[in-house]
């Protein structure tokens, strides 16, 4: 038996998505010891770009939906992250971690997003070279506010368009021998 784990599968997609189709189908072949994992952030990637493969009752891929971490996630995920640097300890006001928390969860609820908010918050209170400067939510929004200024318009004002929905991590398997 072979498992094929293949993160960010999307990224193979091309005109004819000759590379996803076949990697895909690889499972069905007679004799094939292979499991395919494939990891996308896009729900509907085999609806929408693999169409060919509901045809096929042997390569129909199973999805599993894992939906965006919500606020106290968020939160006990970046605390739990901040206990475990040493030299740290205070660097961030819980206000501020609150806040990058609910920010995250309403636009995208991608724990990477929130933990890289807090990375460059802790970073810019570090370049301002604050001698026990601690990340407030001005920092935090300072820092939402570069890198998510259009998606927060968007969505106060009710405009949304693919890349502005929030991303849901989804596994996609294709068949097991």
């Amino acid at each position: 038996m072979i498992v094929m784990l293949l993160d960010e599968v999307d990224q193979l997609e091309t005109t004819n998505n000759s590379v996803l189709y076949t990697l895909f189908e690889w499972p069905a072949l007679h004799n094939s010891r292979l499991i395919l994992i494939g990891i996308a952030n896009a729900l509907d990637l085999t609806d929408r770009q693999l169409p060919r493969l509901k045809a096929q009752v042997t390569c129909q891929p199973k999805l599993v939906h894992f939906a965006p971490y919500n606020k106290e996630q968020i939160v006990s995920i970046i605390q739990h992250r901040l206990k475990q640097v040493p030299g740290i300890e205070g660097v961030m006001d819980p206000g501020a971690v609150q806040f990058c928390a609910r920010k995250i969860s309403v636009i995208t609820g991608d724990i990477r997003k929130a933990l890289d908010i807090c990375r460059r918050a802790i970073e810019l209170v570090e370049m301002r070279g604050q001698q026990g400067g601690k990340v407030t939510i001005p920092f935090i929004s300072r820092v939402v506010q570069e890198v998510y200024g259009g998606q927060i318009q968007n969505q106060l004002t009710g405009k949304t368009s693919e890349s502005t929905l929030p991303s849901n991590n989804s596994y996609c398997s294709a068949l097991l021998p």
